[in-house]
C-alpha cells in the first residue's frame, strides 16, 4: 500500500500533462514551403497526376493566360500539361517564397518564379508573383487557391 499513492499521483500527473499538451498542430510549415518547389519539380517534368496530387478536389487557379479561374484539381491538372504538349519542356524556377500559417489547418504561400522553356535556354523566361493557400489534410498540404500575377518579361 505504500507505493499506491506514489503511483497514482504520478499517473495523474501524466494525466493532466497528456492534457495540456498542445493538440496536434496540424501540416508543418516545412511542409507547406516544400509545395511549390514541388509543384514545380512536377510541371518542369510533365507529370500530370503529380500536378493534380498537389491540389485539393475544388481548388481554384487563376493566371494571365487562363480566360477566368479554373475550378477544380482535373481543370488544373489538364490546363499546366497543356504546357507539354510541344517537343520542349516548361522549366518552372521558385525564385523566393514565404509561408504564413492560417491557424492549425491553413497556410498562404508568397513569393515569385520564372518560367522559362527547355529549348531557349538564352531567353530571359517569363517572371510572376504568386499567392498560393494551403488546406492542411491528414495527406500534408493541398493547394486550395493559386493566383499568379506576371512580374516582367
Amino acid at each position: 500500500m505504500k507505493f499506491r499513492r506514489p503511483l497514482t499521483l504520478v499517473a495523474l500527473s501524466a494525466a493532466v500533462l497528456a492534457a495540456c499538451a498542445p493538440s496536434d498542430p496540424g501540416p508543418d510549415q516545412e511542409a507547406a514551403l516544400r509545395v511549390v518547389p514541388t509543384l514545380a519539380a512536377a510541371f518542369g517534368a510533365c507529370d500530370p497526376d503529380r500536378v493534380a496530387s498537389l491540389y485539393a478536389e475544388t481548388a481554384e487557379f487563376l493566371a494571365p493566360d487562363t480566360p477566368g479561374a479554373l475550378i477544380g484539381r482535373e481543370a488544373i491538372a489538364n490546363h499546366l500539361a497543356g504546357a507539354c504538349t510541344a517537343t520542349y519542356r516548361p522549366i518552372m524556377t521558385v525564385l523566393e517564397q514565404r509561408a504564413h500559417r492560417l491557424g492549425r489547418d491553413g497556410a498562404v504561400i508568397t513569393g515569385t518564379y520564372s518560367i522559362g522553356r527547355s529549348d531557349l535556354p538564352d531567353e530571359a523566361p517569363w517572371s510572376a508573383a504568386f499567392v498560393i493557400t494551403l488546406a492542411g489534410s491528414a495527406d500534408g498540404w493541398r493547394i486550395q487557391t493559386q493566383a499568379s500575377i506576371p512580374t516582367g518579361p
